[in-house]
């Protein structure tokens, strides 16, 4: 495995400096001294001097400064060993070739408020497997600008406005005077018994599900009847099908976060505690012209129609 990093677009890190501790007390850096904005769950930079095969990752330290908030944060973390060295045993059956591969990418995610994620990732997918709160430092100013003719204001705006637009720009002025959301440390990676329901008379064959926390699941026919575990709730679903006279389609759906959690509250206006509920988001492919219908979140009998969607269907 290799690390790499990555943070929100429009919250551009850099790591001042950052180091994977594994078993046999190997140090392996983790990518510094680049502005990141890649976005969340996004494979990031690369070092590839390193050996492709390491031992499982034991402590990460990472030092980061956010240009967004004008603050430099860090921490010093105990990784979960045993589930890594499961997730890396187990691996994932690869959604490009079919065969069983084990994660390539140790990636850490920094965002604002101090998130720190770790995911395992490989191919299309992508395992969240930690995370922590980093506390906030006073950090060494001339490791981000050693330029003394700049002062650190003037820096900070100018590597903004190279970086980000000026709607990204204006919000972010704004949350230094508020504050700034906690949808990486929380609010993203709440969970639910959730599953997609494809109701179509055609034969689904794979489902890349893209959720809001950075994570990438497939489904398939042969995954245990896809089990109801806890999941984020959904960023997007790729879904390829075949017709009932064999052509093989597709279409995505892109989700609203503001409008599934509207949803979810609907819910639990009604039932506080979903813990147990079996969830859904029923989504209907046309048999006539295989167009996707609108999808609604169910909860048993209750149903929340979603509009504020984003759906396209393509063949293969």
């Amino acid at each position: 495995w290799y690390p790499t990093e990555c943070a929100p677009r429009m919250y551009p890190i850099e790591i001042v400096t950052g180091n994977i501790t594994t078993e046999d007390s190997t140090q392996i850096s983790v990518p510094a001294g680049k502005i990141m904005y890649n976005g969340w769950g996004e494979l990031g930079s690369t070092f590839i001097s390193d050996p492709i095969r390491k031992a499982t990752p034991t402590k990460l330290s990472i030092h980061w400064f956010s240009y967004a908030e004008d603050q430099f944060y860090g921490g010093d973390f105990t990784l979960p060993t045993d589930s890594i060295r499961v997730a890396f045993k187990e691996g994932y059956t690869s959604p490009f070739i079919g065969e069983q591969k084990t994660f390539s990418s140790v990636m850490i995610g920094m965002a604002p408020n101090g998130a720190v994620v770790v995911w395992l990732k490989g191919d299309l997918l992508c395992r969240e497997v930690a995370f922590f709160n980093a506390q906030k430092e006073e950090g060494n100013w001339k490791a981000i600008c050693s330029n003394t003719s700049w002062t650190r204001k003037e820096y900070v705006e100018a590597q903004l406005h190279e970086t980000l637009d000026s709607a990204a720009i204006t919000l972010i002025k704004k949350q230094r005077t508020s504050q700034f959301p906690d949808l990486w440390n929380n609010t993203y990676r709440e969970r639910f018994k959730l599953l997609p329901n494809f109701v179509t008379r055609s034969t689904i064959t794979q489902v890349i599900c893209t959720y809001f926390n950075g994570e990438v699941e497939m489904l398939t026919p042969e995954s245990e009847r896809w089990p109801r575990v806890t999941r984020p709730l959904p960023k997007s679903y790729a879904a390829y099908w075949t017709n009932p006279v064999g052509q093989k389609l597709g279409g995505e759906i892109e989700f609203d976060f503001e409008e599934l959690e509207q949803a979810i509250a609907a819910f639990k206006r009604e039932k506080a505690d979903l813990t147990n509920d079996a969830l859904s988001i029923q989504v209907e492919i046309n048999s006539v012209d295989h167009t996707i219908s609108n999808p609604i979140l169910r909860d048993g009998e209750r149903q929340f129609p979603l509009h504020k969607v984003s759906m396209r269907s393509f063949g293969m």
